[in-house]
């Protein structure tokens, strides 16, 4: 009976390409990411180039990046530029991931919204008579996340006086109490002399029955958006009489008598 020979039935997978290594038909290897299946028996025939022995199966793709070098610290994140995938190392404490500014690519930073808020309330007493201009209060040095940081500054404020009454200002300072610098405001064309006129934030001139004695508390508020242009800054309120012979209170009624609270919230917020 006459025999058959059928050869592989299947691929024989032979792994990576051996020059030393006999190869016959159906045998598969692969050199430089592609793979190619023998045609002809032979030995120490290169695959990519000797088509005669070896018939290419599939193409070695283009290499991608290795992740895992490119990620080398806890927190990386992994993105593209314009060349390839990169690595962002992870910011400091506090600050948020965003675009940057020429919106081609992510960085950490001052995250926008309120980034810190502080309050205070106080009874203490104060009087200011004529051209004095008295503190109210000072409030604490603030630390601020970016020089580009805004200050929103909301005042509630329990004020008196005898007969007519006077105005509060707003001062600031960026050398933590070194030197003070009012904050401008419009001119409230007072005919009087006052000492905060164009700087008071709030101003009230009831002129009770012309000057008879009568004597007053009320509860007034401010709010103001600042921009102290630093990472520090700190804040104080002053006041001042409408004018020389006339007296201003803070947290109490005249000369005497009731006395008054006030409040003073601070808030930075990040742009």
């Amino acid at each position: 009976m006459a025999t058959v020979t059928l050869g592989n039935i299947k691929f024989n997978w032979k792994g990576a390409y051996n020059s030393s290594t006999a190869y016959v038909v159906d045998d598969v290897v692969s050199l430089s990411g592609s793979s190619y299946v023998c045609i002809q028996a032979g030995t120490n025939k290169n695959p990519a180039s000797q088509s005669a022995y070896w018939e290419q199966m599939s193409s070695a793709g283009t290499d991608g990046t290795d992740v895992g070098t490119t990620l080398t610290t806890q927190g990386d994140i992994l993105y593209r530029d314009g060349s390839g995938l990169q690595r962002l190392p992870i910011g400091t404490a506090g600050k948020a991931l965003k675009v940057n500014s020429s919106a081609n690519g992510f960085e950490y930073g001052t995250a926008g919204g309120v980034l810190a808020c502080y309050y205070a309330n106080w009874t203490t007493q104060s009087t200011a008579t004529g051209s004095t201009v008295q503190v109210m209060h000072t409030s604490a040095n603030r630390t601020l996340a970016s020089t580009s940081s805004k200050m929103l500054i909301l005042c509630d404020l329990s004020i008196g006086g005898q007969d007519y009454g006077g105005s509060v200002g707003l001062e600031y300072s960026t050398d933590n109490g070194s030197s003070w610098t009012s904050i401008a405001t419009q001119d409230m064309h007072d005919t009087d002399n006052n000492q905060l006129n164009a700087k008071a934030m709030i101003g009230y001139h009831p002129n009770m029955t012309q000057g008879n004695g009568q004597q007053f508390m009320i509860q007034d508020s401010f709010t103001h958006l600042h921009s102290p242009n630093s990472t520090q800054v700190r804040y104080r309120l002053v006041m001042a009489a409408s004018s020389s012979g006339y007296t201003i209170t803070h947290n109490r009624r005249g000369s005497g008598g009731w006395g008054g609270l006030s409040h003073m919230t601070e808030m930075e917020i990040g742009v």
